[in-house]
């Protein structure tokens, strides 16, 4: 982990916090585009993915669904990805804080990661039903660069909860590769990512599965892309040994390692290691331990938690403590 906070990273948060100042009190007027380059200069196609199932699950979703379709992956204009979910819905006081960034109550969260859907689409029509505690409600509008904080709010007929984010007019003219729209490459980054998160649900014994989906008209042997179907139950993650660490960072954390060293039982199941640091219960890659000293057929897990990492990450997610002292590349 390198030390040392760099000047120009400092700078450019400074115009980022000035920018969402007069962002806000234009009430969204300005370029929401602008805002998007700015936060997010070259997010992955993943953290769309990220911030979608961190906000379902913030709205309490038992049950996600990423359901990705497209006619061929040389096609990329016929994508459309849906990302459907069980939880509480677009309350007036999500969409509230949905329409001003970095409107937050919590250190772990930014209130910028909607930006990132428009570095790839155009248009994100989102449809919300929730509990006003008298009726169900049903919320629907469109984020674009043209989203100013309207939104059309109507009486359901529906006795369901959950909200459903399409996602259309893709902007790029390809993808970067095959396993951004891979279920299997997507529930693999999924788990990297949150495994802390999914974690803590499995201890609390909270019901969370991810159904990943993709329906392609067209396969395409040499990069195994075709129509599949992947599953994640946080249920069923191994559980973690934990051994409590000396902590040279800060004499008020604590410092702890969580890990798990499981053989794989089939001899064809891929193996993915962990090794990170937890950072408001997503993860942060480091070298823990080498690659080199990692056994062949098993799946291995070493993830450092301590609350001095928390909210050091900066507003994007990509660098770990940028303005802290610290200077690793987020995950």
């Amino acid at each position: 982990m390198e030390l040392g906070v760099k000047s120009n990273e400092i700078v450019n948060s400074n115009k980022s916090i000035n920018f969402v100042k007069d962002f806000n009190e234009s009430s969204m007027e300005l370029n929401i585009r602008k805002a998007a380059a700015l936060f997010f200069p070259n997010p992955s196609f993943e953290m769309m993915y990220f911030e979608a199932i961190r906000n379902s699950i913030d709205a309490y979703a038992s049950k996600i669904e990423i359901i990705i379709s497209l006619t061929s992956y040389n096609a990329p204009e016929s994508i459309k990805i849906e990302i459907k979910d069980n939880g509480e819905g677009f309350t007036d006081g999500r969409f509230s804080k949905f329409q001003k960034l970095l409107e937050t109550e919590e250190d772990d969260h930014k209130g910028l990661g909607r930006l990132v859907y428009l570095h790839y689409f155009d248009s994100i029509f989102i449809s919300s039903f929730y509990n006003t505690g008298t009726a169900i409600k049903k919320r629907e509008f469109t984020f674009s660069d043209k989203f100013i904080g309207k939104n059309e709010n109507i009486d359901s007929s529906i006795d369901k909860l959950g909200t459903c984010l399409t996602f259309t007019k893709y902007r790029l003219q390809k993808f970067h590769s095959y396993d951004c729209i891979k279920p299997s490459t997507i529930k693999k980054e999924l788990l990297l990512h949150f495994y802390p998160l999914f974690y803590r649900l499995k201890k609390e014994k909270s019901k969370l599965i991810i159904k990943i989906a993709v329906n392609t008209q067209t396969s395409n042997v040499e990069h195994d892309f075709k129509t599949d179907v992947q599953e994640i139950n946080v249920n069923e993650l191994p559980d973690l040994k934990e051994v409590p660490l000396d902590n040279n960072l800060d004499l008020l954390s604590e410092l702890k390692l969580c890990y798990s060293v499981k053989k794989i039982k089939n001899s064809d199941q891929k193996s993915y290691p962990i090794t990170a640091i937890c950072v408001d219960e997503r993860t942060v890659n480091v070298d823990i331990i080498s690659k080199a000293g990692i056994p062949t057929g098993y799946e291995i897990i070493f993830i450092l938690y301590s609350n001095f990492f928390t909210g050091k990450v900066d507003t994007s997610r990509q660098t770990l403590g940028s303005s802290h002292g610290l200077g690793s590349t987020a995950a």
